[in-house]
């Protein structure tokens, strides 16, 4: 028998020094907050489509193949 067996690991780490990610600024001059940037905006990563991460992801795989 000549059986082959490994092992990969990986990882993937998102926003990893915790920068907040702002949305646009206010575009409705008629308002008194024109131009001031009030929220902050969801931003999805990798795997995690459709997901609100604002904080520090860390993302661990590991596969074997044989």
């Amino acid at each position: 028998m000549n059986e082959r067996l490994s092992f990969t690991l990986g990882a993937s780490a998102y926003n990893i020094l915790n920068h907040p990610n702002v949305a646009n600024p206010d575009s409705d001059m008629s308002k008194t907050m024109f131009g001031a940037i009030i929220n902050t905006a969801h931003v999805a990563h990798g795997a995690f489509a459709a997901a609100a991460t604002d904080a520090r992801i860390v993302q661990v795989m590991g596969k074997i193949n044989f």
